[in-house]
């Protein structure tokens, strides 16, 4: 979910047309994989991981709430 939230926030939606709802990648932008790229397979595995969140979050929801059992302990 945090990774979720940080790739989120890194979206730029003020460029232009062909870089709009790019994933960079690397962090920082200069670092050693996707040196200054926005890569191809990034957005595809971003909206996996989203769907996947909200499917986990839905899930969650219906799931009834766990009931805890009352154990006593006798002595003697």
């Amino acid at each position: 979910k945090a990774a979720n939230r940080y790739v989120r926030r890194t979206l730029r939606r003020d460029v232009s047309e062909d870089r709009l709802g790019g994933v960079k990648g690397s962090f920082p932008v200069d670092g050693s994989y996707g040196r200054f790229e926005y890569l191809a397979w990034a957005p595809k595995f971003l909206i996996d991981s989203l769907r996947l969140e909200q499917q986990m979050e839905q899930v969650a929801r219906l799931a009834p709430t766990p009931v805890q059992e009352r154990v006593v302990l006798r002595v003697g």
